[in-house]
């Protein structure tokens, strides 16, 4: 890994801690950090962001560097955290919207660390807001933006925060990648999730009323409750209700769309750790499938993530909540003029559109060493209930026989040191 501290690039890092987390119901918004002890004799100023970067120049993190502390005079320990810290110690006006705009709402929580420092996904570009705002921290509002339109904030993997709309699409964690096996954690049933709402009204507010200023206007605040049940609990379920209350940008025209967004949360009660490989593929927030037996899998999004680095990154990963689904066998017969090269099996949830890599083939068949390559890069279709059974076809990219290379169907090839490589 590689730190990047303004001009400087630091590669011998050690006891390097990045444990990134995401809450897709928008109930909070983590301060995510990175530590790590700089092997070097440099003075490292803190103050400014640093970048943290793999072999291949993927960007893990963008963050402030909090401190940069000398503990002795080969090694600096420093501390980075994303630049929502910055925004927890900002603080906003109180305001009263009225349909305003959500792009504009998140402008104004950035616009002390400007417009490059943040994005907006483009499914929030015609969302509005009405409702109260106390004087908060630029973070809490984002929190409370965030909760009403069903958004999450990203702030890892990339140049800037990110505002992210919950991901339908899910991404599968192979079972090549998964470390065995992974444990299911079955947590207490939630009865019912409960959410109040509110509505203002100018006016001259009573001994016993809630009110709200922004300033200007004097408004008599009007709080009521409305929830849904679990539906899904067994009878004699003890009572775990979960109540979200005082965001006062809920009100009547979002309240139930707000309650089913947590109910598909808050009503499973199932989670998975599990340990993968995990070279910045899979991030808090993403959707996911994963295996968690041979042929089961489930669905869940990525709550949290902790990092462990060497020649590839490893991950040890909190997906909740996760739904079980169906699955299929698929088998892949890999043939050449009706002659079979190999099979392989796989697991995939129905319906799933799956794209598999074809791979090459190293074989030696009567004294002749063949090199076989796929006519389709890949076996792709959309898995069934049963009957998934496809055969790909090959052709013979190079054969040898008696020290003599016969290249028969290549893209390209190159020779060094007696080696031959194609494509």
């Amino acid at each position: 890994m590689i730190l990047e501290v303004g001009e400087k690039r630091y590669t011998k890092l050690t006891n390097l801690k990045f444990d990134p987390s995401a809450d897709v119901t928008g109930s909070e918004v983590p301060i995510n950090e990175m530590i790590v002890d700089v092997v070097t004799q440099d003075d490292i100023d803190a103050g400014g962001f640093c970048r943290l970067l793999d072999d291949r120049e993927t960007l893990w993190a963008k963050y402030w560097l909090v401190y940069a502390d000398r503990l002795d005079k080969n090694v600096v320990r420093c501390k980075t955290q994303s630049s929502l810290k910055l925004l927890e110690r900002r603080y906003l006006n109180p305001v009263m919207l009225a349909n305003a705009a959500a792009t504009d709402i998140i402008a104004d929580i950035f616009s002390e660390l400007g417009e490059d420092s943040y994005s907006i996904d483009p499914a929030f570009e015609n969302k509005t807001l009405s409702g109260a705002c106390p004087k908060q921290s630029c973070k809490t509002r984002l929190q409370w933006v965030c909760f009403v339109l069903g958004a999450y904030v990203k702030s890892f993997f990339s140049e800037k925060i990110e505002i992210l709309p919950i991901e339908n699409v899910p991404k599968i964690i192979p079972a090549a990648q998964t470390y065995w096996k992974p444990a299911l954690i079955y947590n207490e049933h939630v009865t019912r999730v409960h959410c109040t709402y509110y509505s203002y009204e100018i006016g001259e507010p009573g001994a016993t009323d809630e009110w709200f200023t922004d300033g200007v206007n004097t408004y008599i605040q009007h709080g009521a409750s409305t929830s849904l049940k679990n539906p899904d609990v067994p009878e004699g379920t003890l009572t775990h209700d979960v109540y979200f209350e005082g965001i006062t940008l809920v009100n009547r025209d979002n309240v139930d769309e707000i309650l089913s967004n947590l109910s598909r949360i808050y009503f499973k009660r199932v989670s998975v750790e599990l340990d993968c490989i995990n070279n910045a593929d899979y991030a808090p927030g993403d959707r996911v499938l994963a295996y968690t037996d041979v042929g089961q899998m489930v669905e869940g999004f990525v709550a949290k993530t902790s990092f462990t680095f060497g020649n590839q990154a490893m991950a040890h990963m909190s997906i909740t909540p996760v739904d079980p689904v169906e699955v299929a066998p698929l088998l892949i017969k890999y043939e050449i003029n009706g002659a079979t090269i190999d099979k392989a099996a796989y697991a995939f949830p129905v319906g799933y559109e799956y794209e598999v890599a074809n791979p090459y083939f190293d074989r030696t068949w009567a004294r002749t060493r063949y090199i076989f390559r796929p006519i389709n890069e890949a076996a792709s279709g959309t898995m069934e209930e049963s009957d998934n059974f496809i055969t790909e076809q090959y052709e013979v990219a190079a054969a040898a026989q008696d020290g003599i290379l016969y290249l028969a169907s290549v893209d390209d090839y190159e020779m060094k040191d007696g080696m031959v490589s194609i494509t």
